[in-house]
């Protein structure tokens, strides 16, 4: 992400593209200094550290969802899924007319709660989609964002 170690809310803003954040929407996680929004639960726990690069949008995060210390140092969680991976630029994200879509760990797009890999979305992504009542027009959307993904993701 980005050099320095703790993010203004201004880089915030430029990481998640956009210029319109609401300051009172947003926190930094009094262990670890990251961005969490304001629908975010995160359970009262010092192990649970979620690091000065890190930005959680949405979802819970409690201790015993995880085996160990939960940890984020950086990278983005929508949707209770702590990405992985290393990353030197920011992940490829999406706000899409129904749901978010990230790329959540190399060679993954989560959309909305869904984590599956680019070759599960590329051949699943319409009936996914039309089980989840999108439309015609929105099934076209989201799979053009998984061929976006697949080309411009890592």
């Amino acid at each position: 992400m980005h050099d320095t170690l703790f993010m203004n809310f201004e880089t915030l803003k430029e990481i998640t593209g956009n210029p319109n954040l609401n300051p009172a929407d947003w926190h930094q996680h009094k262990h670890g200094g990251g961005w969490v929004y304001k629908d975010v639960f995160i359970e009262e726990n010092p192990e649970i550290y979620i690091g000065p690069k890190a930005i959680v949008w949405g979802g819970t995060i409690r201790k015993s969802n995880f085996a160990f210390k939960c940890e984020m140092h950086g990278g983005v969680m929508w949707g209770g899924e702590m990405l992985e991976g290393t990353w030197e630029t920011t992940p490829l994200f999406i706000a899409g007319s129904k749901h978010s879509l990230s790329n959540a760990k190399p060679g993954y797009i989560q959309i909305g709660c869904q984590l599956h890999t680019f070759a599960h979305w590329q051949k699943h992504v319409r009936g996914i989609a039309k089980i989840h009542g999108y439309n015609k027009a929105e099934q076209d959307e989201y799979a053009a964002y998984v061929e976006l993904f697949i080309k411009l993701g890592k």
